[in-house]
């Protein structure tokens, strides 16, 4: 992945087959030549929130395929998210197209929120 348009992935687990929900987390590090952070507040460069959801949306694709998202709700960014900074995104996917996601620091959750998808046709 182009270290300038997305976070350098450190670790990814998946949970175990059978489950009834499928959950997949990333430890990922906020590298400080992301394009994103560029114009997005020059005194204090954060993490702007629509990338925290395309991240989510992207890094959901092994277990999602390619998605559109059709709607978005309890979306809620708690604590900005800086460069050079480690956080972990935990990602949930149901059966009824629903996709949670929720990016932390340690105990400090930065962002979560549920996004609905469809599935893009190929």
């Amino acid at each position: 992945m182009d270290q300038r348009t997305t976070a350098v992935i450190i670790d990814r687990t998946l949970n175990p087959e059978g489950a009834a929900d499928q959950i997949m987390t990333y430890r990922l590090k906020i590298p400080p030549t992301l394009v994103y952070l560029r114009g997005h507040f020059s005194e204090l460069q954060l993490l702007p929130g629509v990338t925290q959801i395309h991240w989510a949306c992207m890094l959901a694709e092994p277990l999602t395929g390619e998605i559109t998202t059709t709607n978005i709700e309890k979306l809620k960014f708690t604590a900005p998210i800086f460069p050079n900074t480690e956080v972990q995104l935990a990602l949930r996917i149901t059966k009824r197209y629903r996709l949670q996601f929720e990016f932390r620091q340690g105990v400090i959750i930065n962002s979560k929120g549920l996004i609905h998808y469809e599935c893009v046709s190929v």
